[in-house]
Order: structure tokens, then C-alpha cells, then sequence
């Protein structure tokens, strides 16, 4: 009987055994691809459907918290003005209590930025900031203002702020009343107080600001007064509508300035 050589024997699968393990070996790759598929299927989903109503949602709550980031921005702002008053306490320059409001305005950083403003009542100063802010210059406290804040660029001064002309710790538009005592003019020269000093003073004051001139009684006649250099002074610096005041203790609050119906 021949031999039959086991070489030549096929198993009985015989190529088909082959296929089927290349394609078992296939599956995961076709699983990888279904669950892309499905993947994609549901974000395109979302994309159409979902994604619309939360982009819808987020411009819902943008709106409902305009609010909230207008206040945000607010303290952001406040926080810069605390940060320039810390600065100016480290230096000495001011009392650490200095309570900042929204007004508050105070010149940009710098190497001289604790030289340029000194409080030396911080409380005084915060108090005044919550109310109608009064401003005497020339003078150390207005009789007729017991609550002004006195200004004085000169250190020597008992003033409560100590500050050069034109970089007052005050936002534009918000003081009430400043006071000008009659020492302003040995302070400045008329020229410079016509072009500098009262057109800086106006754009401090709000609407219904006033700008009051004191002058001692001794130079109240009538003759005295309609060739005052005050009148002069005021009127260069574009106050238009100018009143006599009457006299108050030993002064005459000779004019008060109005802003309101300047320009």
C-alpha cells in the first residue's frame, strides 16, 4: 500500500482557514472605524441641534450679566486707584486709612508720583469724597464751606492736600464749589491764572459747580470792585455769567463763577 506523504495531506478548511483568520484579525480595526463613525454621527448631531440652543444660552446670560461685568470693571478701576494711594503710603507721602472713591483721579505712576499728591487727612478727605467735595485754594478753610478740602502746593502750607496746580486728586466734573482766597494772586501771576489756573479749576467742577472768589471787606466799594482784577481774571478764563455775593464775617464773597452756563 503507497504511503501518502503528509506534506501533501490539506487540511480540510484549506484556504478558506486563512480568509477567516485574516478577517478575525480585521474586526478590531472595523470596530475603530464604527465607533468614529458613531462618533461623528452624534457631534453632527450636536452641531445641528444642541449647539445652537447653548450658544443661545451663553448670549442669554452675556446679556443677564452685562450688569456684573460693568461693577467688575468698576472695582478693576478702583483697584488701580488703591494701588497708586498704596504706593504713595509706602512713601510716606500719605496716610494709610485714605479711603479712594470713584472720583477719585490721581496722577499716572512715576518715579515723582509721591511727590505730586500728599493727604495728610485721610479721613477728611474720604468723607469729603462721598458728599458735594468743596475746594478752598488761597485760603486755609472757606468760613462759608466748613467742609472744604484746603489745597496748597507748597508743604509748608496746614492744608489737608498738598498737590501742584493741575494734578488735584479729583476726576474732572466732580467738585461742587472752590473756594479762590486773595492770596491765590501772590501765588500765580494773573496770566497764568487766567490761562491756566481757572480753566483747570472749571473743568473740576460739575454742572452746577461753583467758582467763589473771596476778597478782605477792606476792598468792597462799589468803585473797587467794578475795576477789580478779579473781573478781569474771570472773565479771560471764559465765565461768562459772574454775581456778586454778600459779605460773610471780615470776608466778601465778591463773585461766584458759573459754570453751568459756560460754553
Amino acid at each position: 500500500m503507497a504511503s501518502v506523504s503528509s506534506r501533501h495531506v490539506l487540511h480540510p478548511m484549506g484556504k478558506h482557514a486563512i480568509t477567516l483568520s485574516r478577517f478575525v484579525g480585521a474586526i478590531p480595526i472595523l470596530g475603530f472605524f464604527v465607533r468614529t463613525s458613531r462618533m461623528l454621527s452624534r457631534f453632527d448631531r450636536f452641531e445641528r441641534q444642541q449647539l445652537p440652543r447653548a450658544l443661545a444660552g451663553l448670549s442669554d446670560l452675556g446679556s443677564q450679566q452685562l450688569a456684573s461685568t460693568q461693577e467688575v470693571r468698576q472695582l478693576r478701576h478702583e483697584f488701580d486707584v488703591w494701588r497708586q494711594v498704596h504706593a504713595l503710603c509706602l512713601s510716606g507721602q500719605a496716610n494709610a486709612g485714605t479711603v479712594p472713591a470713584s472720583g477719585l483721579r490721581l496722577p499716572e505712576a512715576g518715579p515723582d508720583t509721591a511727590q505730586v499728591v500728599v493727604l495728610r487727612d485721610a479721613a477728611k478727605f474720604a468723607q469729603a469724597l462721598r458728599g458735594a467735595v468743596g475746594v478752598s485754594v488761597g485760603l486755609p478753610h472757606d468760613p462759608a464751606q466748613p467742609g472744604t478740602l484746603a489745597v496748597s502746593d507748597n508743604a509748608c502750607d496746614p492744608v489737608d492736600i498738598v498737590a501742584p496746580m493741575g494734578a488735584w486728586p479729583f476726576a474732572p466734573g466732580s467738585v461742587a464749589c472752590i473756594s479762590l482766597g486773595p492770596t491765590v494772586r501772590e501765588l500765580y501771576p494773573d496770566q497764568e491764572i487766567s490761562l491756566k489756573v481757572l480753566p483747570y479749576l472749571r473743568t473740576l467742577l460739575g454742572q452746577d459747580g461753583l467758582l467763589r472768589v473771596m476778597i478782605p471787606v477792606s476792598e468792597t466799594g462799589t468803585a473797587v470792585l467794578a475795576s477789580h482784577p478779579w473781573q478781569r481774571l474771570l472773565k479771560g478764563a471764559g465765565f461768562t455769567r459772574i454775581e456778586r455775593m454778600p459779605p460773610d464775617g471780615g470776608w466778601l464773597l465778591a463773585w461766584r463763577g458759573v459754570d453751568a452756563v459756560i460754553g
